[in-house]
């Protein structure tokens, strides 16, 4: 089942080798998936994870809250703040 939700998902980078990546939690979420470029980057419980990895305007960041009983929210596209 997926669920419609915005949880507006932002990448910083802070080191040439570190970037963070963050998000609004989801009131329904017991973790979020973190993909870049279509592999898996982290797996977290809270709002945002650090990658060991500057990440790029042109890299392809998706977010997705994943719930009890198997509910996920759609996957939400990253915007780069440099």
């Amino acid at each position: 089942m997926v669920t419609h939700v915005n949880i507006s998902v932002i990448v910083t980078p802070v080191a040439p080798t570190l970037s963070t990546i963050s998000w609004k939690t989801d009131p329904s979420a017991i973790r979020y998936q973190v993909n870049i470029d279509g592999k898996l980057a982290c797996i977290s419980t809270t709002n945002s994870c650090n990658v060991l990895q500057l990440v790029g305007p042109a890299a392809d960041v998706k977010v997705q809250a994943k719930g009890n009983s198997q509910t996920e929210s759609a996957v939400v596209d990253a915007a780069y703040v440099a």
